[in-house]
């Protein structure tokens, strides 16, 4: 149905306003787990949300869905911290997921 990709294309610039700007983490954290219906033109906004704690643990989940290799230095580095000791199972699990469907795609 074509009506859906033009609800994508005009909601998606809000989206991604609110993900950045909204100062309710909730919000943010919501539209980082909404990112993941629209694909990967919004890994760069995902991956930004690394820096936000507010969203992070959002972020990191859906990262993990799309494969993004341009992710793993940070989740990396998130990982590492000992302040995300409450996240590491989902920074875990998006490394992991992350790097299984970056090698499935390179298999193909």
């Amino acid at each position: 149905y074509e009506g859906y990709s033009i609800i994508r294309e005009r909601a998606l610039p809000h989206l991604l306003e609110l993900l950045r700007s909204d100062p309710s983490a909730v919000i943010r954290t919501r539209v980082a787990f909404l990112m993941g219906s629209f694909g990967p033109e919004t890994q760069t906004a995902l991956v930004d949300a690394l820096d936000d704690p507010g969203a992070m643990r959002a972020a990191a989940m859906t990262i993990g869905r799309f494969g993004s290799t341009r992710a793993l230095p940070k989740l990396m580095r998130e990982w590492a911290r000992p302040a995300n000791h409450g996240i590491r199972r989902e920074l875990e699990s998006a490394l992991r997921d992350t790097a299984i469907t970056a090698a499935q795609r390179a298999l193909e």
